[in-house]
C-alpha cells in the first residue's frame, strides 16, 4: 500500500508494507495535500457534511467536508453509501482497473463490469461503527480496510460484492454481512493480503483472482457456494490455518496449504501520517489505531532524498488498542526529506 502526497504537482508515495513512510519536502513549496482524515461524529450518509462533524449549515464538498477517493475515513458511526459516486468520483469496475485479466467470465463473471464504489484511502471501522453499502453495487478497496470491533454490511443485493485489492483485516470482536460474493484481487503492483480473525457466512462464493493476492487469519468461511481459484490462484496463497466449509461438497472443508502466516502484518495499524513545513519548522503529525510489539519510531532527515540520518526517536507501545495521534515539530532548515520507520 502507498499514501500519495502532492508537492507542487508532483506526487510522492509514503510505503507501509517496507515500513518506511516517507514524505519529500523542501523550505521554499507551499503544500497541497492529496489526502485528508475524516472522522465520524455521528450516523449518516457518506457524502453528508454532518457525519464528519462539520455542524449544520456546512456544505458537503468531497474532499473538504466529507471523504474523497484517496482520503481516510475513521468510523465510530454508522456510515451509509448510497451512490457509487459517494466519495466524490464516479464509480469504476474491476476490469477497468486490470483484475480481470480474461475479461467478463473466465469465473468472474459479469461482476468485472459492475460499477464499483472504489476507495483508495484507508478505511477503520471501529466498535460502533459500521460500513454500510445499501444499494445493489460492488464495493472495490485497494487502500487499507480495517475492522477493528466494528460492522461491515455489503448486503444491497445479488450485486453487492466486495472486492479487496490492497490490506483487509478484520479482528475477532468484528461483524461481516456480504450478501454475494467477496473477490481477493491482485495484480502487479497491487495485491491485497487479507487478515480474517473471524468465522464468517458468505452469501455466495469467494473467489482468489490471480497468483497475487495472500489470504490468512485464524477464522473461516462458512456458506459459501464455492472457493474459487482463478487465473493460476492456488490453495498455497491460503494460510494452512483458515477454511473454507462451503454448501457443496465440492469445497466443504477446504483448507489452505500455504504457511502461517504468508505475510507479516504491520506492527502498527496507521490511520495517517502527514508532514507540514511552515516557518522552519516540519510538522509531523500521525496516528495509530493499534500497536503490537512496536519498540519505537525513528525519524530521519535527508538533504538528497536518498541519504538519511536519525535526528529523534519516539516511544513505541507494546500494545495499544485505542487510536493515538502523535504531533512532533523538527527545527530543520533545508529538509528535503523525511522519514518514520517502524522497530518492533
Amino acid at each position: 500500500m502507498a499514501i500519495s502526497v502532492q508537492l507542487n504537482s508532483v506526487f510522492y508515495k509514503i510505503m507501509s508494507r517496507s515500513f518506511l513512510f516517507i514524505i519529500l519536502l523542501t523550505s521554499s513549496v507551499s503544500l497541497s495535500w492529496s489526502q485528508t482524515t475524516f472522522t465520524s461524529t455521528q450516523a449518516s450518509d457518506w457524502d453528508n457534511c454532518l457525519t464528519w462533524g462539520f455542524g449544520g449549515g456546512c456544505t458537503s464538498t468531497a474532499g473538504t467536508t466529507y471523504p474523497a477517493r484517496a482520503d481516510n475515513a475513521i468510523l465510530n458511526h454508522q456510515v451509509t453509501i448510497n451512490a457509487t459516486n459517494d466519495n466524490g468520483s464516479a464509480g469504476t469496475t474491476a476490469n477497468i482497473l486490470g483484475y480481470a485479466p480474461s475479461g467478463t467470465g473466465g469465473g468472474f463473471g459479469s461482476a468485472a463490469d459492475n460499477t464499483a464504489f472504489y476507495h483508495t484511502g484507508t478505511i477503520t471501522v471501529n466498535s460502533g461503527g459500521t460500513f454500510l453499502m445499501s444499494i445493489n453495487s460492488p464495493v472495490l478497496v485497494e487502500g487499507d480496510f480495517l475492522v477493528a470491533g466494528g460492522t461491515i454490511d455489503i448486503s444491497g443485493g445479488n450485486n453487492a460484492d466486495f472486492m479487496v485489492a490492497g490490506r483487509f483485516n478484520i479482528t475477532g470482536s468484528s461483524t461481516w454481512t456480504d450478501s454475494d460474493d467477496f473477490f481477493i484481487l491482485g495484480k502487479s503492483g497491487q495485491a491485497a493480503e487479507v487478515n480474517i480473525d473471524i468465522t464468517f457466512d458468505v452469501a455466495d462464493d469467494i473467489k482468489l483472482v490471480t497468483t497475487f493476492p495472500l489470504l490468512c487469519g485464524t477464522g473461516g468461511a462458512i456458506g459459501a457456494d464455492e472457493l474459487n481459484l482463478l487465473e493460476g490462484a492456488t490453495l498455497a496463497q491460503i494460510c494452512d490455518t483458515f477454511t473454507v466449509m462451503g454448501a457443496c461438497c465440492g469445497c466443504c472443508g477446504t483448507t489452505g496449504t500455504g504457511p502461517t502466516p504468508l505475510f507479516t502484518p504491520l506492527p502498527v495499524e496507521f490511520i495517517f501520517f502527514s508532514a507540514k513545513y511552515q516557518n522552519g519548522t516540519v510538522l509531523l503529525k500521525w496516528a495509530t489505531a493499534t500497536e503490537i510489539t512496536n519498540s519505537h519510531f525513528e525519524i530521519e532527515r535527508s538533504l538528497d532524498a536518498q541519504t538519511f540520518e536519525i535526528i529523534g526517536f519516539m516511544q513505541g507501545q507494546a500494545i495499544l488498542k485505542n487510536a493515538l495521534i502523535i504531533n512532533i515539530s523538527i527545527r530543520r532548515h533545508k529538509i528535503l526529506g523525511v522519514k518514520l520507520s517502524i522497530t518492533g
